[in-house]
């Protein structure tokens, strides 16, 4: 890439993002809206300029063999660090064995049958601005436990 111009390089990142995006949606299938990349064009930025390399999962405990993100070929890096997969599955339901699903809580957060029952976070990542909606639920909250705020849904 020495000989490229600044143009090049350019174009060139932005059809690796490209590629990327249209890649990690499709392996997504169902499960998209489970998917935090969807809402960070800076992650998909550093992958188009390849400061991060997507690869599938570890082939030896040194972190230095792994399988290839969309195959099973093997592909040997040198990371400077590795981030586990980044994701999200709502399991909710196996914990409470079907008794409370995520469909239950009002707004995402106060169940409508418990109303002691509260979701703090993010039901699905993809509505992004996670620590400003967790700040306002945790608020909400408070606000109900001291009986400022009707829970009524």
């Amino acid at each position: 890439m020495d000989d490229l111009s600044s143009s090049e390089i350019d174009q060139n990142a932005r059809e690796i993002r490209k590629e990327w995006a249209f890649k990690l949606t499709k392996a997504a299938k169902d499960d998209l809206f489970n998917m935090f990349h969807n809402k960070s064009d800076d992650f998909l930025d550093a992958v188009g300029a390849v400061r991060i390399t997507i690869v599938g999962p570890p082939d030896d405990n040194q972190f230095n063999v792994f399988r290839s993100f969309d195959s099973d070929q093997e592909e040997r890096i040198e990371p400077t660090l590795v981030v586990p997969a980044v994701g999200f599955q709502e399991r909710l339901s196996e914990l409470s064995e079907g008794h409370i699903q995520l469909s239950d809580f009002y707004l995402g957060c106060v169940h409508a049958t418990y109303l002691d029952l509260f979701l703090v976070g993010f039901a699905r990542p993809i509505i992004g601005n996670i620590p400003s909606i967790s700040e306002v639920q945790a608020r909400y909250i408070c606000g109900v436990n001291r009986r400022n705020i009707s829970s009524s849904c």
